[in-house]
């Protein structure tokens, strides 16, 4: 799938809350229960977002293998750190606590 942003949304077993994935470009692998991310990749499960340059999602476990892709035309290029924007990034949102004014 190619597009403005392709979308795959599933429910996992066991789970109340679908699972999210957007990207510039999405490859599905039923046989292996796969999808691939690739440019601009974003998952949400529950309260957790990952999001990087290729990102795999594992349809039957639900589990995220996220990873960055360098671009870079020399060796030289290599050793320079990655900019902010070739990291992956995951965001954990704290969980909310009971209301303990009772």
């Amino acid at each position: 799938m190619e597009g403005d942003r392709a979308y795959y949304k599933q429910l996992p077993d066991n789970s109340k809350v679908y699972d999210e994935a957007w990207a510039n470009r999405m490859e599905y692998y039923p046989n292996d229960g796969m999808v691939i991310l690739i440019d601009d990749g974003k998952v949400v499960q529950e309260d957790v977002r990952f999001t990087g340059d290729r990102i795999e999602y594992d349809t039957i476990n639900s589990r995220v293998i996220a990873k960055t892709v360098k671009q870079t035309s020399s060796d030289e290029d290599e050793k320079k750190p990655a900019k902010d924007g070739d990291r992956v990034r995951v965001i954990i949102s704290p969980k909310k606590q009971p209301d303990s004014s009772e």
